[in-house]
Formats: C-alpha cells, sequence, structure tokens
C-alpha cells in the first residue's frame, strides 16, 4: 500500500510540471502547525542539497546561492515523513518557488 501511495504521489508530481510544490500533502492525524513545521525542515533539506552539490561549481550559469531548492528532495523528504498527496491536503499560506534537477544532479536518487 505505502509504495503504490508514493508512486502515485510521484506520479501526480509529475503530471504536475510546475516550479512550486502546489501538491496538496496530507499525513493522517497530523495538525497544519505540524505540517508546516515539516516543510520547512524539508525545505531547508532541499535547499542544502542543491547548495552542498553545487557549492564549488555552476548550474546552468547561475552560482549557488541564485539556486532554487530542490523539489524532488523536499517531496522526497515529506514523503519519508509519511505525508501523501491528497486533494484535501495541506497547501502552506505561502509557495517556496523550488525547481527539478536533473536525476543524480542534486542529492535525490543518489
Amino acid at each position: 500500500m505505502k509504495a503504490t501511495r508514493a508512486a502515485l504521489f510521484f506520479a501526480a508530481v509529475l503530471l504536475c510540471g510546475c516550479t512550486t510544490n502546489t501538491v496538496p500533502l496530507y499525513k493522517d492525524y497530523t495538525p497544519f502547525e505540524t505540517f508546516l513545521r515539516d516543510r520547512e525542515e524539508c525545505v531547508r533539506d532541499a535547499q542544502a542539497c542543491v547548495t552542498k552539490a553545487y557549492a564549488q561549481s555552476y548550474y546552468e550559469g547561475l552560482r549557488v546561492h541564485q539556486l532554487l531548492p530542490s523539489r524532488g528532495v523536499y517531496l522526497a523528504c515529506m514523503t519519508s515523513r509519511g505525508y501523501y498527496a491528497a486533494a484535501n491536503g495541506f497547501v502552506p499560506p505561502a509557495l517556496v518557488k523550488m525547481t527539478d534537477y536533473p536525476r543524480g544532479q542534486d542529492c535525490f536518487g543518489k
């Protein structure tokens, strides 16, 4: 069941094609405040991954401080905390712009 849920989650993300996390996420019996704390930590992890991966180089001509957090790392982090895509899921009050880095060019998928 969990593998199916994760597969559907990533399929929804791929179909979305957007650069911000607009996928409503839900975790059973979790208050909104906990979601916001988990989200903040996962956004930090997503930015740290990109910063580490490109600390000594450029990505598409951009310096490391100009790079957006990795959406793949963010979503993997939220999934590992038990969140899944749901129509009635939590939507953050402010969206964080993210980008999809090719597999193997950030921490996601290594």
